[in-house]
C-alpha cells in the first residue's frame, strides 16, 4: 500500500513536469501572436517572419510569409487558407488553435498563399 502512493505520488509529480514542457512547448514567437488576430510565420515551427492580419491577404508574398510553416489564430473567426493567390484553390478552414499555434507541415500539407475569414 505504501508503494502504490508512492507510486502515485511519483507519477503526479512526473505529470505535472510533462504538463509544464507542453505548455512551454510552444515556439516563443508563436506565443506572441496578439488576441485577436491570426498570425502565420514562415518557419514550421512558429520561428522567421511573422505577419498579423485581422481581415486578410489576397497574396501572401506581400507579406513576406507566402506558404507559411506555422498559424496561430488568436480570434474568435474562423479563417481559411487558399493554396493560391486572390482566394483560390483548396481551402483550409483555421479556427481559433490552441495556444501557440501548430504546424501546417506534416502528413497533410497545407500551402497557403492567401487567406480572408471564411
Amino acid at each position: 500500500m505504501r508503494t502504490m502512493k508512492r507510486v502515485g505520488a511519483i507519477c503526479a509529480v512526473l505529470g505535472g513536469l510533462a504538463g509544464s514542457v507542453v505548455a512551454f512547448g510552444a515556439p516563443a514567437q508563436a506565443a506572441d501572436c496578439p488576441a485577436g488576430q491570426l498570425c502565420l510565420y514562415t518557419g514550421g515551427d512558429g520561428s522567421g517572419t511573422r505577419a498579423v492580419y485581422s481581415w486578410g491577404s489576397p497574396d501572401l508574398a506581400g507579406q513576406g510569409v507566402a506558404d507559411p510553416g506555422w498559424v496561430v489564430n488568436n480570434s474568435n473567426v474562423q479563417f481559411c487558407l487558399y493554396s493560391d493567390v486572390n482566394y483560390a484553390g483548396r481551402v483550409s478552414p483555421i479556427s481559433q488553435t490552441i495556444p501557440g499555434g501548430f504546424t501546417l507541415r506534416g502528413p497533410d500539407d497545407i500551402h497557403a498563399h492567401s487567406v480572408r475569414p471564411c
